[in-house]
């Protein structure tokens, strides 16, 4: 576990990001929320999921606007994005989104979103980005 007592700090405050799942055509994916994803990265590795948290114009999903701002790294799982900078240029960017992929560890401790095929803004109700 990375975050220890700043982590329960953040469960004891509320800071807990609740997840809606959808299924992904020929595989459930887990609804994870951001808090558990973030102590529990090792548990998800390899699985498909789905998890909402803030992302940030560095292709980071955030568990908060805040920890964005703060480029918070130990709050945050990277979102692989496609060589041309899709996800970047997208209105998905600077808003609180639920993102599906799969978890893949890149280092030790070192965890990336891949497999990204579509990401839904909730405000709008809608999806901000599928891959082409």
């Amino acid at each position: 576990m990375r975050l220890g007592s700043k982590l329960a700090g953040m469960v004891a405050t509320g800071a807990v990001a609740v997840v809606c799942g959808v299924a992904a055509a020929g595989e459930d994916p887990a609804s994870v929320s951001m808090v558990d994803l973030l102590a529990n990265e090792e548990r998800y590795v390899a699985r498909v999921i789905e998890v909402v948290g803030y992302l940030h114009v560095d292709t980071s999903l955030y568990l908060t606007k805040e920890h964005a701002e703060a480029f918070d790294g130990l709050s945050a799982v990277l979102v692989s994005d496609t060589s041309e900078g899709d996800i970047t240029s997208s209105p998905c960017i600077g808003s609180y989104v639920r993102v599906r992929g799969k978890l893949i560890e890149t280092d030790p401790q070192s965890y990336v979103l891949v497999d990204v095929n579509q990401i839904f803004q909730p405000s709008t109700n809608s999806f901000c980005w599928k891959r082409p």
